[in-house]
């Protein structure tokens, strides 16, 4: 199981109880996560041409993802999953999903993603659950950048 640390673990305690009271079904939570890397993929697919109908997809499909992302470490906790393998997949698949998600956008996100990459292998390597949380703010940027199709 990773350690929490300082910040995150005042957030994580937050947000694990709002995840943890939803009624979520008893669902391997690789399978969860796996699923978060095709929704990514229809997501990249979705924004190949840009339309207003699509722009609204993507957007639907962004939170989808972030949904499965709370989701499959609430329902490893709550049916008793292995969260000692469970957090190393969830990290795969986040950094994953982050990669395949930013592609089509501007090159700092690519910068960011490289750090926050980087971030997990240390943090891997000393036993915690190391990130950024890039997809919340990423909701906003993506507001903005399309902000002409969707408004």
């Amino acid at each position: 199981k990773p350690k929490k640390f300082g910040f995150m673990q005042k957030i994580r305690k937050v947000t694990d109880g709002v995840t943890d009271s939803i009624p979520w079904p008893n669902i391997h939570p690789n399978i969860v996560s796996g699923s978060e890397v095709i929704v990514a993929i229809i997501f990249l697919l979705v924004l190949l041409e840009p339309t207003q109908a699509r722009v609204w997809i993507a957007f639907g499909l962004l939170l989808l993802g972030n949904i499965l992302d709370a989701a499959d470490g609430s329902i490893a906790r709550k049916y008793g999953y292995d969260m000692n393998k469970g957090w190393i997949v969830d990290v795969v698949v986040d950094r994953v999903t982050e990669f395949i998600t930013f592609l089509l956008f501007p090159w700092p996100l690519m910068l960011i993603w490289i750090l926050n990459l980087i971030y997990s292998i240390i943090g891997y390597k000393k036993g915690y659950h190391a990130m950024l949380a890039l997809r919340i703010p990423f909701i906003f940027y993506y507001l903005y950048f399309f902000r002409d199709l969707l408004f």
